[in-house]
């Protein structure tokens, strides 16, 4: 008998460790097929990235506060202001913890293009990992389930834009995030009100990701316009020195 509730508890656990979702995850393969695209200058690339990022974010913003406030029943900045310390573990530690916060000038000038995209990737996957299990959430209760499959489907988009450029710009890729870099007691949380307080702050990670996204890339913009008109002046100035 002892033998048999032994065996029985060690299964029980075994498939509780599993993840709910046995779909293969979809910040794996977010394009279906490899882009053969020819040559692509890094600022259509970094442009792009923009585009589809900026897309994300028109689109969270229209539901965002409503969403909030039906989850939790507080107020979007209030909520986020009281749990600006609560970090998912599977996230970097190094970003924002509240919406709308803005990546500082000493961060981001140690960022560099290309080699940020890897790193984007990764980032992106990690959100990826949380937004999956905010979603299946939601398609049990059907409260935000299309407004999210939409955020969803941009987010996969974003992937794809990004793994696209890792290639086109011919950087090594990092490992893929996996969806065990969750801890179980996250993705099977039973308690209603600590689940959704969790899936609040996967919303959060999804917005503040995608700030990252546009916050870093427009800022590589901008300093490459800063450095190709630095070019352009030096140019001229050695064209008058001439004459």
């Amino acid at each position: 008998m002892i033998i048999i509730t032994l065996y029985f508890v060690i299964n029980l656990s075994t498939f509780k460790s599993q993840p709910v979702n046995d779909v293969s995850p979809f910040w794996l393969d977010p394009c279906g097929t490899q882009n053969d695209e020819d040559t692509v200058l890094p600022d259509d690339v970094r442009q792009r990235v923009l585009i589809v990022a900026e897309r994300n974010q028109q689109y969270f913003n229209q539901f965002k506060n409503q969403f909030v406030q039906n989850l939790v029943d507080n107020e979007f900045i209030k909520h986020y202001n009281t749990w600006s310390n609560l970090n998912n573990s599977w996230m970097p530690d190094d970003l924002p913890k509240i919406p709308g916060d803005h990546l500082s000038n000493s961060w981001l000038s140690k960022r560099s293009f290309p080699q940020e995209l890897p790193i984007t990737y990764d980032i992106l996957q990690r959100v990826s990992v949380g937004f999956e299990k905010l979603t299946d959430d939601t398609k049990k209760n059907n409260s935000y389930f299309e407004e999210l499959s939409t955020c969803k489907k941009y987010l996969r988009e974003l992937l794809c834009e990004v793994k696209d450029a890792i290639y086109d710009m011919e950087q090594e890729p990092l490992p893929d995030v996996q969806r065990e870099v969750m801890p179980d007691d996250v993705r099977h949380e039973e308690d209603e009100g600590r689940n959704n307080l969790l899936n609040s702050i996967i919303f959060r990670d999804y917005i503040i990701g995608i700030e990252y996204v546009i916050q870093t890339y427009r800022s590589f913009k901008l300093s490459d316009f800063m450095l190709q008109t630095l070019k352009f002046i030096i140019k001229i100035l050695k064209i008058r020195v001439r004459f």
